[in-house]
């Protein structure tokens, strides 16, 4: 199965039953618009999908902890229709999103990546930094991390 990071994405077969459990879900918007991640359990394994927009307001149903069918039922003229079978327990809205689908390895990148802007964001010295400039590294690297991952997190320097 493909994966993302160290997540497997499970790629759902036409006319295939798959009972699954959500675990989290996460949503945001990129170049080709909004997407939303599903951390799921299948077959007592971890695994994440990006559901497409009809299945996600299928999926949105339902929350966290939730034990659900989903058939990707192929139609007429190579098209689908998702279905969607289950009840949910819980009272709450959609699912609860999860604050980090990042490994650590891909997370540690990222804080690479964004401490290495910051630095850039600085002009060129020849002089050593001040405490005052380092405090500001830290604040711009976590923004970016913000704006990156959509969680803050504390550098470790």
């Amino acid at each position: 199965m493909p994966t993302n990071g160290n997540t497997p994405i499970l790629d759902l077969q036409y006319n295939v039953d798959y009972d699954i459990e959500i675990l989290g879900y996460k949503t945001g918007e990129n170049n080709y618009g909004p997407w939303h991640f599903y951390q799921l359990r299948y077959n007592g394994e971890k695994y994440g999908h990006f559901a497409q927009p009809v299945l996600h307001e299928k999926l949105s149903r339902y929350n966290r902890g939730d034990r659900i069918t989903i058939q990707k039922q192929q139609t007429e003229k190579d098209g689908y229709e998702w279905i969607v079978n289950g009840y949910t327990h819980k009272q709450e809205p959609a699912p609860v999103p999860i604050t980090s689908t990042w490994d650590e390895r891909t997370h540690d990148i990222h804080r690479q990546v964004c401490l290495k802007v910051a630095v850039m964001s600085f002009p060129a010295s020849d002089r050593s930094w001040e405490a005052g400039v380092v405090d500001e590294l830290k604040r711009r690297t976590n923004s970016l991390m913000t704006v990156l991952e959509g969680v803050q997190d504390d550098l470790p320097f």
